[in-house]
């Protein structure tokens, strides 16, 4: 036999049950993402710089 579902009022139900998840949960922060991609690009502007200032150097000492 089938038993009777009762309506329980929104005023009754648990808080827990009404309220929203976290904000973390809902939009996690890119921060590891963003700054490995910061550290990521410092890193390659520096080696690029290193390698154009030794062509540099190296194309300067040959025209002396």
């Amino acid at each position: 036999m089938r038993q009777k579902q009762t309506h329980i009022p929104v005023e009754k139900q648990d808080a827990k049950e009404m309220s929203l998840p976290p904000r973390r949960v809902l939009h996690p922060s890119n921060k590891g993402k963003l700054a490995r991609i910061f550290y990521g690009s410092l890193l390659l502007l520096f080696v690029g710089l290193v390698i154009v200032l030794i062509v540099w150097g190296i194309h300067l000492k040959e025209s002396v």
